[in-house]
C-alpha cells in the first residue's frame, strides 16, 4: 500500500515551466526581428552589379568623369554600386561618350552601353596648291592639308582656303567605323570683272579706260577688274570736247555710257529690232527700248550697240548703223543657255522660316533667285525654336542649285528612367528606345509614355524648354508579374505561390489561425528556380515546430506556375503533471505524479499550381504529403484521459478496442504516435503595395494512410486537439489570415 505523498511545490513548477515556455517563443521572435534588420540594413549598403559595352574596354566612371568616380574598364563583374538613380559615363578611345541612366536595386543586375564607333577621314592633296591649305571642319579650323582625324558619324561640311584659289566645299557622310579619303584640288581664283559699253552720238571716236585706247566707240570692254575706272571718250572733231566719267565696275554687271559729244541733231533715222525668241528683251547704246519686235526712233546717224536678252538664252549684241530718215532692221538670234547663270531655288519643311542667300535675306520659303552670278553661294535658313540650316552649293551657267532645308528643333536634353525593367519609351506615340534612356527631344509639349508588358503604362504631358542641364522624368509603373523568375520585381513577388523567390528576394510573414495561434515565415530566393526558409508557429504552450524548407519551381507561361516544397522540422511542448484533484478524481489520491513530455518530429512534400493575376493577385492549389512522429499521451476524446491510470474504459469506448495499458502507475505501451495524412488546400494572395501583400490559406485532411497506435489508419493527430481544455479533437480544417512584407537584399 502506497503512502500518500504531497508535492508542495507542483504549482510553482507547473507555473515555471508555462513562463519558461512563453518566454522562449518571444526570444525567438526577437531573434528573427534581429535577424530581419541587417539583411533590411544591407539592401541599403552597395549593391553588386554588373557592367558591360560593346565595344569591351571602356572606361566606366559613375556619375562624374573625374578620377575618382573611375569604376574600371569593362566587362565589371560584381561591382559595387550604391542603390538609387545613377548614370554611367562609358569612354572608349575613337568611339562616342555614352551616358546610361541606371537605377541600381537588385543584386547581379547587368548594365549595358552600346558606344558608337567614330568614322576616319583623310585630307589629301590632289595638286600642289593644296599642299599646306587651311582645313575647316563644320565651320572650325582644325589644321593644314594633309590632314587625318576621327569625326563623329554623320554629315560634316569639308572646306579647304587658300588665298588666291576658289575655297573648296563639300558636305560628306560619314559612317562609324568606316574610313574615307577626300582629295582636295584647289583651282586658281579667277578675276572678278565686269564690262562697259560705251556708245554717244558720234561714230569712231575714241575710247581710254585709265588712260588705256581700248577701241572707238560704239564698243564694249570686257574684263574690267570690280572698283574704280576713269573712261574717256575723244571725238577726232578737235572741236568737240572730250567726255571724261568716273564709273564704278561691280563683278558681273555690265555699265552702259553713251555720252553726247556734239550738239543734238535734228536729223534722224529708226530701228527695227526681231528676235527668235517672243518676248525678248531689247537695249539700245544699254538703254532698255522695249520688247522684240520693236522700233526705235530718233536715234542719231551712225553706229549704235543693239543688246537682246530672254530668260534662259545667252544674251547677244550686235552692232547697227543708222542713216538719218531712215529705217535699219536687225534680227538678233539667241541660244539656249543662262544669261547670267543658274537660279538659286531654297525650299523648307516649316513655315515661317527666313532664307539668306550669300548673306542677304531673301524672305520667307520658297525663294527663288534669278540669275544668279556662277560659282559658289552661301545659303542659311533661320527659324526659332530650330537649329539654323547652312549649305552651300555651286551655280554654274548650265546648272542651277536646288535647297531642300530641313530644319530640325532645338532639342532638349531628356533623361528617363523606370522602377520596372524592360520597359520602352514612347514620345507623341513613336517609340524612341529602351529605358533608361537619355537623349534630345524638341521644344515645347509632348505627350511622353513609359510602357512594360505586365504593367500600366505611365503617361504624362510635358512641356520642354531650351536647358543645359538634363530634365529627368521618373516613370513609376504599377507593380507586374514577368515571365523571367531571374527578373521578378518585388513589388510582383508572393510567397506562398508554386514558383520560388527571386535570386536575393526575402519575404516575411505572419499570420494568425488554428491550430498554432501565431506563425512567422522568412524565406529568401537563392537561385533562378530556387528558394529556401525558415519558420516557427506556436499554440503558446501545448506545442511550438521549427520548420526548415526549400522550394523549387518554374512558370510555363506568364499567368501559371508549378512547384515543389519540401519541409523537415519538429517541435517541443510543455512539460505537465497531474494535479491532485486530478489524482484524487482518477482513484489515486496520494499517489506520486509523473511528468509528462510532449514533443514531434515531422517531414513533407507539398506540390502546388499557381495561378497569376497580373501583379495584383496570385490563388494556389496544392496537396501534400504529411508524415508526424508525436511524443504524446492522449488515449481518449478529452484530457480527462490523456494520463496514464483510469483510461482503459474510454479508450475502449473511443477507439471500440482494447489497447494496452499497464496499471499500479506504469505508462502506456506506447507513447509516441506516427501518422502519414494527404494534405489539400489553397491560398490567395493580394498585393497591396510595392512592399506589403496579404494572404488567405484554408487547408483540411483528405485522409490518413498510416496510424501505428493499433494498426488503424487514423487522420487526426490527438496532439493537436484540446488544446484550451474544450473536449475539442483535432478539428483536421485549418486556417491562416496574416500578411507578407518583402524587400531586396
Amino acid at each position: 500500500m502506497r503512502s500518500e505523498q504531497k508535492n508542495p511545490d507542483f504549482g510553482r513548477e507547473l507555473t515555471t515551466i508555462e513562463g519558461l515556455s512563453c518566454g522562449w517563443h518571444w526570444l525567438i521572435v526577437i531573434a528573427l526581428a534581429s535577424l530581419f534588420g541587417p539583411m533590411r540594413a544591407g539592401a541599403q549598403a552597395q549593391i553588386p552589379v554588373h557592367i558591360e559595352s560593346t565595344p569591351p574596354g571602356a572606361s566606366v566612371f559613375l556619375d562624374r568623369d573625374t578620377p575618382d568616380a573611375l569604376l574600371g574598364q569593362t566587362p565589371l563583374v560584381n561591382i559595387r554600386v550604391p542603390a538609387g538613380n545613377h548614370t554611367l559615363i562609358f569612354r572608349s578611345p575613337n568611339h562616342d561618350e555614352e551616358r546610361l541612366a541606371i537605377f541600381v536595386r537588385r543584386r547581379r543586375e547587368t548594365f549595358r552601353a552600346v558606344l558608337d564607333a567614330h568614322a576616319r577621314l583623310e585630307l589629301i592633296a590632289q595638286n600642289d596648291s593644296a599642299n599646306g591649305a587651311n582645313i575647316r571642319i563644320d565651320g572650325q579650323p582644325v589644321g593644314l592639308l594633309p590632314y587625318e582625324t576621327n569625326l563623329r558619324p554623320g554629315r560634316h561640311l569639308i572646306q579647304v582656303e587658300r588665298d588666291g584659289f576658289v575655297t573648296f566645299h563639300r558636305w560628306v557622310d560619314l559612317e562609324g567605323g568606316h574610313r574615307m579619303t577626300l582629295p582636295i584640288l584647289l583651282e586658281a581664283e579667277q578675276e572678278r570683272t565686269g564690262s562697259v559699253l560705251v556708245a554717244g552720238d558720234v561714230s569712231g571716236a575714241a575710247v581710254y579706260i585709265d588712260g588705256t585706247p581700248r577701241g572707238s566707240t560704239p564698243t564694249v570692254i570686257d574684263g574690267l577688274s570690280e572698283g574704280s575706272h576713269r573712261v574717256e571718250v575723244r571725238a577726232d572733231d578737235p572741236s568737240i570736247e572730250p567726255f571724261v566719267q568716273e564709273i564704278t565696275i561691280v563683278s558681273g554687271e555690265r555699265v552702259a555710257l553713251n555720252p553726247q559729244l556734239r550738239p543734238t541733231h535734228e536729223e534722224t533715222g529708226t530701228v527695227r529690232v526681231l528676235s527668235n525668241v517672243p518676248g525678248a528683251r531689247v537695249r539700245v547704246d544699254g538703254n532698255e527700248v522695249g520688247i522684240a519686235p520693236v522700233s526705235v526712233d530718233e536715234l542719231t546717224p551712225g553706229e549704235h550697240i543693239v543688246e537682246v536678252s530672254a530668260p534662259g538664252y545667252r544674251s547677244n549684241s550686235q552692232p547697227v548703223t543708222v542713216s538719218v530718215e531712215r529705217q535699219s532692221v536687225i534680227s538678233v538670234e539667241l541660244e539656249p543657255g543662262a544669261a547670267h547663270g543658274g537660279q538659286v531655288i531654297v525650299r523648307v519643311n516649316i513655315d515661317g522660316a527666313e532664307v539668306f542667300v550669300d548673306g542677304e535675306s531673301h524672305g520667307a520659303p520658297p525663294v527663288i533667285v534669278e540669275s544668279t552670278r556662277p560659282g559658289m553661294h552661301s545659303i542659311t535658313v533661320r527659324a526659332e525654336g530650330y537649329r539654323e540650316f547652312r549649305h552651300t552649293c555651286p551655280v554654274s551657267v548650265d546648272e542651277s542649285c536646288e535647297v531642300n532645308a530641313e530644319l530640325r528643333p532645338i532639342g532638349v536634353p531628356v533623361r528617363v528612367i523606370a522602377d520596372v525593367p524592360r520597359a520602352e519609351f514612347y514620345v507623341d506615340g513613336e517609340a524612341r528606345g529602351p529605358v533608361p534612356w537619355e537623349g534630345s527631344l524638341p521644344m515645347g509639349g509632348h505627350e511622353i509614355e513609359v510602357r512594360s508588358e505586365g504593367h500600366e503604362s505611365y503617361v504624362a504631358r510635358v512641356e520642354l524648354r531650351p536647358s543645359d542641364e538634363p530634365r529627368v522624368i521618373e516613370a513609376m509603373l504599377d507593380e507586374g508579374n514577368f515571365d523571367i523568375l531571374s527578373e521578378e520585381p518585388v513589388e510582383a513577388a508572393f510567397s506562398h505561390v508554386a514558383t520560388p523567390l527571386s535570386r536575393d528576394l526575402v519575404a516575411v510573414d505572419a499570420s494568425v489561425g488554428w491550430p498554432f495561434l501565431l506563425e512567422l515565415r522568412l524565406g529568401i530566393g537563392v537561385l533562378d528556380f530556387l528558394d529556401a526558409g525558415v519558420a516557427i508557429r506556436t499554440t503558446f504552450y501545448r506545442l511550438t515546430e521549427f520548420e526548415g524548407r526549400v522550394r523549387v519551381g518554374f512558370r510555363p507561361v506568364r499567368a501559371l506556375s508549378l512547384g515543389v516544397v519540401a519541409r523537415i522540422g519538429g517541435g517541443l511542448g510543455g512539460t505537465e503533471e497531474e494535479t491532485e484533484q486530478e489524482l484524487e478524481d482518477e482513484g489515486r489520491a496520494g499517489m506520486q505524479a509523473e511528468p509528462l513530455p510532449v514533443n514531434s518530429f515531422f517531414f513533407s512534400i507539398e506540390a502546388r499550381s499557381t495561378l497569376h493575376f497580373l501583379s495584383t493577385a496570385a490563388f494556389t492549389l496544392f496537396g501534400a504529403f504529411d508524415y508526424h512522429s508525436d511524443r504524446y499521451a492522449f488515449n481518449g476524446e478529452s484530457n480527462e484521459c490523456r494520463y496514464l491510470r483510469g483510461c482503459r474504459e474510454e479508450s475502449n469506448r473511443i477507439i471500440d478496442r482494447p489497447i494496452d495499458i499497464l496499471l499500479d502507475g506504469e505508462r502506456l505501451a506506447d507513447e509516441r504516435r506516427s501518422y502519414a495524412r494527404l494534405r489539400v488546400g489553397g491560398t490567395i494572395e493580394l498585393s497591396v503595395s510595392s512592399a506589403f501583400n496579404i494572404f488567405a490559406t484554408f487547408e483540411g485532411i483528405l485522409a490518413g494512410l498510416v496510424g501505428d497506435v493499433i494498426g488503424e489508419t487514423l487522420s487526426r493527430r490527438p496532439i493537436l486537439g484540446d488544446i484550451f481544455g474544450l473536449r475539442v479533437e483535432d478539428t483536421e480544417l485549418y486556417g491562416r489570415l496574416g500578411f507578407t512584407y518583402k524587400f531586396g537584399s
